[in-house]
């Protein structure tokens, strides 16, 4: 959502294995996000956001790292992973912390989510669940049974939401240079 792009979300990304360019670490771009948000097409690989390989800059750095190692990273650092080329599962866990004034979809249900709805008032990535690890003014948000984490998981895993991002061109459809 354009609203999210300006807003602060810090990204920690926990491999469960030890990670290398042969089993698909993240590679990273450092300092361009300084230039501000580069292009980004829908239906690119697993149906995420996706930088035409023309418009990616230079200087990507593969981040190989040790199991329980965290990489922390902005919304606005490039950065993707490739294929797994090894014969081993790559592993990770992906937390995003953000201001609980950023738009999420806590408390709501996949139903919420209407054509008619104000995109400025959704959460930034509207398919994924959002949920509180530990808030100290407020205990009972928190999430601490791994089976309501998965119920959760599965409820906005399986949503059918309505499509929010008619701003996004698909990567088949972009003008080429």
């Amino acid at each position: 959502m354009r609203h999210c792009e300006e807003e602060f979300v810090v990204t920690c990304w926990i491999p469960l294995v030890d990670v290398n360019v042969n089993n698909g670490c993240l590679w990273i771009i450092p300092n361009v996000h300084k230039s501000g948000i580069i292009r980004h097409y829908t239906e690119g690989h697993a149906k995420y956001l996706e930088i035409a390989p023309e418009d990616v800059p230079e200087g990507a750095i593969p981040i190989e790292i040790e199991a329980g190692s965290a990489l922390f990273l902005t919304g606005k650092t490039p950065h993707a992973s490739f294929e797994n080329e090894s014969d081993v599962v790559r592993w990770s866990m992906d937390l995003r912390y953000q201001d609980f004034d950023v738009p999420n979809n806590w408390n709501e249900v996949p139903e919420d989510y209407t054509q008619d709805r104000d995109p400025v008032t959704m959460a930034c990535s509207p398919g994924e669940a959002y949920f509180v690890i530990h808030d100290s003014k407020n205990p009972d948000y928190d999430v601490t049974d791994p089976e309501v984490f998965g119920e959760l998981r599965e409820l906005w895993h399986n949503a059918k939401l309505p499509s929010f991002e008619k701003r996004w061109t698909p990567l088949g459809e972009r003008e080429r240079r």
